[in-house]
C-alpha cells in the first residue's frame, strides 16, 4: 500500500509539473502580439486604458488569445479589472484566456483581491478547462489562502466572497456611527489629521486628478467614518472617476448622516443619474 502511495504521490507531482511548464510554454508562444489596450492594461495604466476604452477598443478582444481582463488578472491590477468589467468585459466565459477563464488566471498568479473581485462579479468557482478549477490553478501553485477562499466560495456560489456576516457587520457599525451623529447636540470637529487629508483632497481636485482626490477623502473618512462632507466630495470625486457604483454607496452614506440637508435632493438625484451610467 505505501507503494501505490508512492506511486500516486509521484504521478500526481509530474502530472502538475507538466501542467506547469505547458503554461509557461503558452505565456511565451502569446506574448509579443498585444493590442495597446492590451499593452496599456499590462503594464498596469489606469488612465490609458481608460482613454482607449472611451476610443473605441475592444474590452473583450482576443488578439494574443486572451482578453485585456485575463491579462489584468494575470498581473494583479485590481482597479483595471474593475474598470473593464465595468465597461462590458466578460467575466466568466471560457477560452478567453491561456488558462480558460479570468478567475483561472488570477487563480494561477495568486491574485487574490482579483478573484474577490471576479467572484463578487459573477465568475463561477465551479468551473473547469481542460480538468482544471481555479481551485486546483491555486493549489498547483501554493497559493493556500487563494484555495481555501476558492473552496468556500465552490459550496456558496457565485457572487459570495464577502459573506453575509461581514456585510452585516459593515452595515450595523455605519448605522451606529449614523445614530451617534445624528443624536449628538454639537456634532464634533473635524480631527486635525482628518483635515489634513481634507486640503490634500481638494488640491488634487483642483489638479484634476480625481482618483488621488477619492484616496484622500477616503483616508479622512477611516480617521472620521461620520464626516458627511467627506462622503459627498468622495462620491463626486469617483463619480469624475467612474466608479458608479462606490459613488452612490459613498453618496447614500452622506444622505443617511444629513437627510435634511438642503441639497439632499441633488444629491439623490445625482445617485440616479449614476445608476443609468452603471449600467
Amino acid at each position: 500500500m505505501h507503494d501505490n502511495l508512492n506511486r500516486g504521490g509521484k504521478t500526481m507531482r509530474k502530472q502538475s509539473l507538466i501542467f506547469l511548464l505547458s503554461s509557461l510554454l503558452l505565456l511565451v508562444l502569446f506574448t509579443g502580439c498585444l493590442t495597446p489596450l492590451q499593452e496599456a492594461v499590462k503594464s498596469g495604466d489606469l488612465e490609458m486604458t481608460r482613454q482607449l476604452i472611451d476610443q473605441g477598443a475592444d474590452v473583450n478582444d482576443k488578439s494574443d488569445h486572451s482578453t485585456p481582463l485575463c491579462h489584468a488578472a494575470i498581473v494583479g491590477h485590481k482597479e483595471i479589472a474593475e474598470l473593464l468589467i465595468s465597461k462590458g468585459a466578460v467575466v466568466d466565459q471560457l477560452n478567453t484566456c491561456y488558462y480558460g477563464t479570468p478567475l483561472n488566471a488570477a487563480a494561477y498568479s495568486g491574485r487574490n483581491d482579483v478573484v474577490k473581485l471576479l467572484i463578487a462579479n459573477g465568475a463561477d468557482p465551479r468551473k473547469t478547462s481542460n480538468g482544471w478549477t481555479p481551485r486546483r490553478y491555486a493549489e498547483a501553485r501554493g497559493f493556500n489562502e487563494i484555495a481555501s477562499l476558492l473552496k468556500n466560495a465552490e459550496a456558496e456560489g457565485p457572487r459570495r466572497v464577502e459573506t453575509a456576516t461581514e456585510e452585516s457587520q459593515e452595515v450595523a457599525r455605519f448605522e451606529k456611527v449614523v445614530q451617534n451623529y445624528r443624536n449628538s447636540a454639537s456634532k464634533p470637529a473635524l480631527p486635525e489629521e482628518a483635515r489634513k487629508y481634507k486640503i490634500q483632497a481638494e488640491v488634487a481636485v483642483r489638479d484634476k486628478k480625481y482618483e488621488m482626490a477619492a484616496e484622500l477623502y477616503e483616508k479622512g473618512l477611516n480617521i472620521a467614518l461620520w464626516w458627511p462632507e467627506g462622503h459627498f466630495n468622495r462620491a463626486l470625486v469617483l463619480g469624475e472617476s467612474r466608479y458608479y457604483l462606490t459613488a452612490m454607496r459613498e453618496m447614500k452614506r452622506y444622505l443617511q448622516l444629513m437627510p435634511e440637508a438642503p441639497d439632499a435632493r441633488a444629491a439623490q438625484d445625482k445617485i440616479y443619474e449614476w445608476e443609468l451610467k452603471a449600467k
